[in-house]
């Protein structure tokens, strides 16, 4: 099974008694195995040029699997995504984002996300975990913010959640086109649906 990351998606969904205080709420979200529903998902980026305005663009081919538990050792996430499959509406500028200048995708075919560890309150997780890009791997903070679950539709449970994480390519190794041209710092836009799995 393929495997996603950035960018995104991303994501391990748990409560980490390491980050919650002793009178924390104990957790009542969703449990069990849940695989990222690429049909009604998107992992976008946007990055500032010339400092004037942002572009968008996205990754077309990308894959998830995570299992959400009470206990956080239990929790499982792996996200991949191909970097190959850049679409910013533009195939010439495409493919620049996959040469070496950036992405060097031939090089480099996969970004991928394993999360370490994750603290909940509400319905926002906090999860940290490792991003690996272009040949380098950074450990990487960010939100998720559940967006909705429902435990009985047709195609079993499914659960959603939106997040944001902004990461500086230069630590990736990134370094084309200075900050006067393209912005250093990139946002990676997460929106996820994922369906349990039986």
């Amino acid at each position: 099974m393929q495997r996603f990351a950035i960018p995104a998606v991303l994501l391990a969904l748990c409560t980490s008694a390491a980050f919650l205080p002793e009178t924390s709420v104990p957790y009542d979200g969703p449990t069990g195995a849940f695989t990222v529903d690429t049909g009604h998902s998107a992992v976008m980026f946007r990055i500032k040029h010339m400092d004037v305005a942002y572009n968008y663009g996205r990754f077309n081919e990308f894959s998830g699997a995570l299992t959400l538990d009470a206990k956080p050792a239990n929790c499982k996430v792996e996200i991949t995504l191909r970097t190959g499959s850049v679409d910013t509406n533009d195939e010439k500028r495409d493919g620049h984002i996959m040469s070496g200048d950036f992405l060097g995708a031939e090089d480099f075919p996969e970004a991928t996300f394993t999360s370490t560890k994750v603290a909940v309150k509400d319905k926002t997780y906090t999860v940290t975990g490792d991003l690996a890009l272009h040949g380098k791997t950074k450990e990487v903070t960010f939100d998720m913010e559940m967006t909705g679950f429902a435990a009985e539709t047709r195609m079993g449970p499914k659960l959603g959640f939106e997040g944001r994480l902004e990461i500086d390519r230069r630590e990736f190794g990134i370094e084309t086109y200075p900050n006067e041209a393209l912005s250093d710092k990139i946002t990676l836009i997460l929106a996820i649906e994922a369906n349990g799995v039986e």
